[in-house]
């Protein structure tokens, strides 16, 4: 097929495992039956990489097998007050096809000064409402959002990690970083009752822009082994042996606890108090009881965030899945941690995936679109996460 999708051009020998990854066959008295799965197209940490962006749109309009495309946050290159956000919903608004967006850390200012910051609100305001004409009919009035995939038996649950409450002191700037990975009482309540209504044998997808717990890399093909970084320094484990983020309410893990009594349909009555900001941050509270509707099918946590391909397991739970992907942006910032050589003008100037969730078989299933072979010459192959 012709196509002006470079994407596209320059990965004909992906075309393959694109289509497998979105479909699955079986075999029954010698006719071959294929079935669709759900699948979609995963950018992350744009970082104002415009071109690249376009490029993921383009190629998401090509690929008839894909449903959706996501942007799993970091939209802005450093702030929240560094641009506007028209390139953005100018770019997302070409999509055919329905197309989602997470708020990153940069796209609220990751810092406490007010001149280059902003809320939660104002980051949805900023690009997530403008993008509603694609956002396949779904009601976004705050940034997180609920998305049925009733074919597939699949909900997308997108979350806000940066869910600080307005705080500020007397020079007018955040007493919380704007990076900092929260959740409000509001989200999570919203969350339980979300998930409370979720189908019966739905699977739930979350997709998140970071992972605030604990998490240990699982050894594959797609694991990044080596973190790189200008000076050597990092909040991530010894030769990538685990992943973490401190947050003001230490080693609390309200998010992680809800999916696991979601997941083996019990309740969970608990209080989370802060041990940093205490006269700003509330005890947070979570009341659930999902004994009446049944075990839960989790497929597992997708983000961007960390610039490295990253298969996790919570820590506390080790029956969750959390999966990272390296960035789409180009020249400097897919520097930061990354283990990708992106060379512009050839196939690895891109940095996309192919995200699929088979709920018939309980897998998902990458696909790496553009660049694929790492500095010590290991290759991003097609993976099969079982869940």
């Amino acid at each position: 097929m012709e196509t002006s999708s470079r994407i596209a051009q320059r990965n004909r020998e992906k075309e393959p495992y694109v289509h497998a990854s979105c479909f699955y066959g079986r075999h029954a008295w010698g006719k071959q039956n294929f079935g669709k799965q759900f699948s979609m197209l995963a950018v992350t940490d744009v970082h104002r990489s415009a071109d690249n962006l376009a490029a993921a749109v383009d190629y998401l309009n090509y690929q008839d097998a894909l449903d959706c495309g996501i942007c799993l946050g970091d939209i802005h290159g450093s702030n929240f007050s560094e641009t506007d956000g028209v390139w953005y919903t100018e770019c997302v608004l070409n999509s055919r096809k329905p197309f989602y967006t997470v708020i990153g850390n940069h796209d609220v200012g990751n810092s406490i000064r007010a001149e280059i910051s902003g809320t939660s609100r104002q980051a949805f305001e900023k690009f997530i409402l403008p993008t509603a004409p694609v956002m396949n009919g779904v009601t976004c009035e705050r940034p997180y959002y609920a998305v049925r995939f009733d074919d597939y038996r699949l909900v997308m649950i997108c979350l806000d990690g940066y869910d600080a409450p307005d705080v500020r002191d007397g020079n007018g700037d955040f007493c919380i970083d704007r990076g900092e990975v929260l959740f409000s009482q509001a989200q999570l309540d919203w969350l339980a009752d979300t998930m409370l209504n979720i189908p019966c044998g739905y699977h739930l997808l979350i997709c998140l822009h970071s992972f605030p717990y604990g998490a240990v890399p699982v050894d594959s093909s797609w694991t990044q082994k080596n973190l790189y970084l200008p000076d050597g320094s990092s909040f991530y484990g010894e030769n990538m042996s685990y992943i973490e983020q401190k947050t003001s309410y230490g080693d609390a893990a309200p998010l992680a606890d809800l999916v696991n009594v979601w997941k083996k349909g019990t309740a969970l009555k608990a209080d989370y108090a802060p041990i940093a900001h205490k006269d700003i941050l509330p005890t947070l509270h979570i009341h659930a009881d999902f004994s009446g509707r049944g075990t839960g099918i989790f497929c597992a946590y997708l983000m961007g965030h960390y610039h490295c391909d990253l298969v996790m397991r919570c820590r506390k739970y080790p029956d969750q899945n959390a999966i990272a992907l390296a960035p789409t942006a180009l020249d400097d910032w897919q520097n930061y941690c990354c283990d990708l050589p992106r060379v512009r003008g050839s196939v690895s100037e891109d940095c996309v995936t192919v995200v699929s969730v088979c709920t018939d078989f309980r897998q998902i299933r990458l696909v790496r679109l553009g660049s694929d072979v790492t500095f010590d010459m290991r290759e991003r192959k097609p993976i099969v996460i079982p869940y």
